[in-house]
Protein backbone atom coordinates (compact mmCIF):
# COMPACT_ATOMS: atom_id res chain seq x y z
CA UNK A 1 0.00 0.00 0.00
CA UNK A 2 1.65 3.24 -1.19
CA UNK A 3 1.19 6.81 -0.02
CA UNK A 4 -1.68 7.26 -2.48
CA UNK A 5 -3.55 4.28 -1.03
CA UNK A 6 -3.30 5.71 2.50
CA UNK A 7 -4.58 9.07 1.29
CA UNK A 8 -7.50 7.33 -0.47
CA UNK A 9 -8.40 5.51 2.76
CA UNK A 10 -8.33 8.76 4.73
CA UNK A 11 -10.47 10.48 2.10
CA UNK A 12 -13.10 7.72 2.10
CA UNK A 13 -13.28 7.49 5.91
CA UNK A 14 -13.92 11.24 6.26
CA UNK A 15 -16.94 11.43 3.94
CA UNK A 16 -20.21 12.68 5.39
CA UNK A 17 -23.67 12.91 3.85
CA UNK A 18 -24.50 16.44 5.00
CA UNK A 19 -22.92 19.59 6.44
CA UNK A 20 -24.21 19.22 9.99
CA UNK A 21 -23.59 15.67 11.21
CA UNK A 22 -20.06 15.30 12.63
CA UNK A 23 -18.02 12.89 10.54
CA UNK A 24 -15.50 10.34 11.79
CA UNK A 25 -12.68 12.87 11.28
CA UNK A 26 -14.31 15.54 13.43
CA UNK A 27 -12.64 16.33 16.73
CA UNK A 28 -14.35 14.66 19.70
CA UNK A 29 -16.73 16.92 21.55
CA UNK A 30 -18.50 16.87 24.89
CA UNK A 31 -22.03 18.19 24.83
CA UNK A 32 -23.51 19.11 21.47
CA UNK A 33 -24.88 22.65 21.70
CA UNK A 34 -28.62 22.86 21.07
CA UNK A 35 -28.09 25.50 18.36
CA UNK A 36 -26.66 22.78 16.10
CA UNK A 37 -30.18 21.45 15.67
CA UNK A 38 -31.32 24.78 14.22
CA UNK A 39 -29.17 24.59 11.09
CA UNK A 40 -30.92 22.74 8.28
CA UNK A 41 -29.51 19.38 7.27
CA UNK A 42 -27.69 20.39 4.06
CA UNK A 43 -27.23 17.59 1.57
CA UNK A 44 -25.02 17.64 -1.54
CA UNK A 45 -26.29 17.06 -5.06
CA UNK A 46 -26.33 13.48 -6.32
CA UNK A 47 -22.80 12.19 -6.88
CA UNK A 48 -21.08 15.12 -5.18
CA UNK A 49 -18.48 13.82 -2.69
CA UNK A 50 -18.69 16.00 0.42
CA UNK A 51 -16.01 15.80 3.11
CA UNK A 52 -16.71 17.38 6.47
CA UNK A 53 -13.59 19.17 7.66
CA UNK A 54 -14.75 20.61 10.95
CA UNK A 55 -17.54 21.72 13.21
CA UNK A 56 -17.70 23.42 16.55
CA UNK A 57 -20.09 25.40 18.65
CA UNK A 58 -21.26 26.74 21.93
CA UNK A 59 -24.56 27.69 23.55
CA UNK A 60 -25.23 30.49 21.02
CA UNK A 61 -23.43 29.41 17.86
CA UNK A 62 -22.62 26.44 15.66
CA UNK A 63 -20.10 26.24 12.80
CA UNK A 64 -19.81 23.51 10.18
CA UNK A 65 -17.14 23.11 7.50
CA UNK A 66 -16.91 20.92 4.41
CA UNK A 67 -14.98 20.57 1.16
CA UNK A 68 -15.53 18.91 -2.18
CA UNK A 69 -14.22 18.65 -5.72
CA UNK A 70 -16.64 19.60 -8.50
CA UNK A 71 -17.02 21.55 -11.72
CA UNK A 72 -20.01 23.40 -10.22
CA UNK A 73 -19.32 27.09 -9.60
CA UNK A 74 -19.64 28.67 -6.15
CA UNK A 75 -22.89 30.41 -7.09
CA UNK A 76 -24.44 27.12 -8.28
CA UNK A 77 -23.53 25.41 -5.00
CA UNK A 78 -24.87 28.34 -2.94
CA UNK A 79 -28.15 28.13 -4.87
CA UNK A 80 -28.35 24.38 -4.19
CA UNK A 81 -27.67 24.65 -0.44
CA UNK A 82 -29.65 27.90 -0.12
CA UNK A 83 -32.78 26.16 -1.41
CA UNK A 84 -32.42 23.75 1.51
CA UNK A 85 -32.35 26.67 3.97
CA UNK A 86 -35.58 27.94 2.36
CA UNK A 87 -37.12 24.47 2.51
CA UNK A 88 -36.39 24.36 6.25
CA UNK A 89 -38.28 27.61 6.87
CA UNK A 90 -35.40 30.11 6.78
CA UNK A 91 -35.81 33.56 5.18
CA UNK A 92 -33.07 34.84 2.89
CA UNK A 93 -31.94 38.31 4.06
CA UNK A 94 -29.53 38.90 1.18
CA UNK A 95 -27.00 37.13 -1.00
CA UNK A 96 -24.25 37.81 -3.46
CA UNK A 97 -21.64 36.31 -5.71
CA UNK A 98 -18.45 37.70 -7.14
CA UNK A 99 -16.06 35.43 -9.00
CA UNK A 100 -14.98 32.58 -6.75
CA UNK A 101 -17.18 33.53 -3.75
CA UNK A 102 -20.91 33.11 -3.24
CA UNK A 103 -22.68 33.84 0.05
CA UNK A 104 -26.10 34.25 1.61
CA UNK A 105 -27.46 35.47 4.96
CA UNK A 106 -30.49 33.82 6.55
CA UNK A 107 -32.85 34.31 9.48
CA UNK A 108 -35.27 31.99 11.23
CA UNK A 109 -37.54 32.86 14.13
CA UNK A 110 -38.70 30.15 16.47
CA UNK A 111 -39.10 29.19 20.11
CA UNK A 112 -35.45 30.12 20.73
CA UNK A 113 -35.86 33.59 19.21
CA UNK A 114 -34.09 34.82 16.09
CA UNK A 115 -31.35 32.66 14.64
CA UNK A 116 -29.07 34.14 11.98
CA UNK A 117 -26.99 32.12 9.55
CA UNK A 118 -24.38 32.82 6.91
CA UNK A 119 -23.46 30.40 4.14
CA UNK A 120 -20.24 30.83 2.11
CA UNK A 121 -19.06 28.80 -0.87
CA UNK A 122 -15.53 29.46 -2.07
CA UNK A 123 -13.77 28.16 -5.16
CA UNK A 124 -10.26 27.12 -4.22
CA UNK A 125 -6.95 27.80 -5.87
CA UNK A 126 -6.78 24.26 -7.23
CA UNK A 127 -9.11 23.36 -10.11
CA UNK A 128 -12.47 21.94 -8.93
CA UNK A 129 -11.69 22.67 -5.25
CA UNK A 130 -14.70 24.06 -3.33
CA UNK A 131 -14.93 25.00 0.32
CA UNK A 132 -18.24 25.39 2.18
CA UNK A 133 -18.75 27.34 5.40
CA UNK A 134 -21.88 27.52 7.57
CA UNK A 135 -22.38 29.22 10.94
CA UNK A 136 -25.54 29.94 12.91
CA UNK A 137 -25.78 32.30 15.89
CA UNK A 138 -28.54 33.29 18.26
CA UNK A 139 -28.94 35.40 21.36
CA UNK A 140 -29.04 39.05 22.30
CA UNK A 141 -26.52 41.29 20.61
CA UNK A 142 -25.08 38.58 18.39
CA UNK A 143 -24.88 39.32 14.68
CA UNK A 144 -25.46 36.02 12.93
CA UNK A 145 -23.08 34.35 10.58
CA UNK A 146 -22.54 30.88 9.18
CA UNK A 147 -19.22 29.77 7.80
CA UNK A 148 -17.16 26.70 7.02
CA UNK A 149 -13.48 26.73 6.17
CA UNK A 150 -11.07 24.12 4.99
CA UNK A 151 -8.61 23.19 2.32
CA UNK A 152 -9.42 20.15 0.23
CA UNK A 153 -6.53 17.74 0.34
CA UNK A 154 -5.75 16.13 -3.02
CA UNK A 155 -6.14 12.37 -3.36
Amino acid sequence: MGADATTDLEWESCHTVDLITPGPCAAPTGTVPPIRDLLPLLKPTEGLPLRQTGGDGGPNHWTSEAATETDLRAQELETHFGSQFQGAGWSRLDAGADGPLAWSRWKKTGDRGDVHALLFVLEGLAPRQRTLFARATTGPGIGGSVYMSSTLMPR
